[in-house]
Order: structure tokens, then sequence, then C-alpha cells
């Protein structure tokens, strides 16, 4: 079951977990035509089981952004995980819900909602976007939303609770969360300036 994100509520919508699609890796695309000249992320999808995907993306590979309503949802039965739920209208109507788990992949999240973008990519497991240049492509707008306050909470609690099942003292967990927050994005902003290109997402693992 999916949960829609809606302020300080949640109302129940999709229960169709074939939707769901796992993450297989992640980059980041810098270039000034898209997302306000912010870092876009790049994200490889395990399409094995998602042949309308795989034809979807072929079909717009090198168009411009895809047509699709997006929105952030939890996702019922994964603890720490958020999913962004796509509905694309062209050529034809699919449904996706990206599964990020937050320990892995909240930057990603985090870049998505700053870049209101994403680049999204045809793939399966063990691929990386350097051994993958040529699979099909598309970047999407994201018209979804989520208060940067309600956001932050759910990142750091994931971080917390990793933390926790890491070892670290509850306390400890609490007073380290934020400052791995503000270090995994302030390694993010080293690329601001730099050219155009695509660039390796800090491992958030090995940040904590």
């Amino acid at each position: 079951m999916f949960k829609i994100w809606k302020r300080k509520e949640k109302q129940a919508s999709l229960s169709d977990r074939n939707a769901i699609v796992p993450i297989v890796s992640d980059a980041a695309v810098a270039t000034g035509a898209v997302g306000d000249g912010r870092l876009v992320p790049l994200v490889i999808l395990d399409t094995t089981n998602r042949p309308d995907l795989i034809d979807l993306f072929k079909a717009h590979d090198k168009m411009p952004p895809g047509d699709a309503d997006t929105t952030w949802v939890s996702i019922g039965g994964f603890e720490d995980h958020l999913g962004l739920w796509f509905r694309f209208k062209k050529p034809f109507e699919v449904d996706a819900v990206l599964n990020f788990e937050l320990s892995e992949h909240g930057l990603t999240v985090d870049m998505t909602m700053n870049a209101r973008a994403v680049y999204l990519q045809v793939g399966k497991p063990g691929d990386r976007f350097y051994k993958a240049m040529e699979a099909p492509r598309i970047i999407v707008e994201i018209g979804a939303c989520m208060a940067t306050q309600e956001w932050e909470k759910i990142w750091l609690r994931a971080i917390r609770n990793r933390l926790r099942k890491e070892g670290t003292k509850r306390h400890e967990a609490k007073r380290l969360a934020p400052e791995y927050m503000a270090h995994v994005r302030s390694k993010m902003s080293q690329f601001k300036n730099m050219p155009s290109g695509v660039y390796v997402i800090p491992d958030e693992q090995e940040c904590l």
C-alpha cells in the first residue's frame, strides 16, 4: 500500500506492488540546461521485469522532459523507504514507483527535490553509469513537492535508525544524524562550479 504525502496528512492511494521499481545505482548530472543549473540526479532502475518502462524510455530517448504526474509516497511495510510515484501519459500510460532506501539514497532524494528533476535510465542489477552510458534514459520534471521540514524529519529518522542498527547509542545517533546530513550535502556542494558532466554521488553508507 502506498500513502500519498499531502502536507501533514497521509491519504491511501495505489495498492499495486508491481509498480515498485528497485534502484540499481545513481549518479549526478551537472548541466545548465535543466534544473536551473543545479545538479540533477541520475537513477538507474532495475527494469528487468518492466518491459513497458524499457519501451517508454526508448520512445522518449533524447527527447524533451517526459510528460508525467509525480507524487511522493510512503511504502507500507518498508521502514525508512520513500517512494516517488510516476504516472507517464505519453506515448502510453505507465505507472512506476521508485523505491528509495533512505540510508543509501537519501541524498539522491534531497537532490531530486532541489533540482525538481531526475534522469531515469533503464538497467539491471550491477549496472553503473560508466558501464551503461548508451542505455535509454529520460529526464522527468518533478512537480511533486514535500515540505522541507517534513522531508528532513523523514531523512533524519532513517539516518538515526541506520546508526542504531550499527550499534550506536540512541543519544549519539540523535546527535550524529544532523552532522551526517550536513556532511553529505557539503560533499555535493563542491560540484556547483564544476563543468558539465556526470559525477558519482557520495556513498552514504561509507559516510555513516
